[in-house]
């Protein structure tokens, strides 16, 4: 099943960009996937190719995390007002606590998702309680 979209909003008249939309995604290995795709469509053409793959991974490594360690669907907010895109990302968990950063070998590769969040966005956190994580990417417009 594919994801849910909520349409885009869009102030006509002003002087940047301005672009925001939602997303249910169904959980599943595709869910990652389908993000990007609609984040491509709706963002390609309005951020700078920097940015776009930063958001891009970002996405993918919170709606990954909430489909391996969360439950229910995974819901994804995005919004783009010229200097930045912010994103929320959470699925229907109960929530949980941010790890401490790890060193040294992880078992089966894995383990960097926040750890790459943290290094990609300007800001991000977590909402206590909830399975919520937010983030923000400072971002300029693609040239035109």
């Amino acid at each position: 099943m594919p994801p849910a979209e909520a349409p885009a909003s869009s102030r006509p008249g002003d002087s940047g960009p301005d672009a925001s939309f939602a997303l249910r995604l169904p959980r599943g290995p595709a869910a990652a996937g389908d993000a990007r795709h609609v984040i491509r469509r709706r963002l390609g053409e309005q951020l700078s190719t920097d940015a776009l793959d930063d958001v891009l991974v970002v996405v993918s490594e919170l709606v990954a995390n909430g489909v391996r360690h969360g439950r229910g669907d995974v819901t994804l907010e995005l919004a783009f007002d010229g200097p930045r895109v912010t994103g929320f990302v959470a699925d229907e968990g109960a929530g949980f606590a941010a790890p401490a950063p790890r060193s040294g070998d992880r078992p089966g590769g894995g383990g960097y998702g926040l750890e790459l969040v943290a290094r990609l966005a300007d800001s991000w956190g977590l909402h206590d309680g909830s399975s919520l994580v937010w983030f923000e990417i400072l971002a300029e417009p693609a040239p035109r």
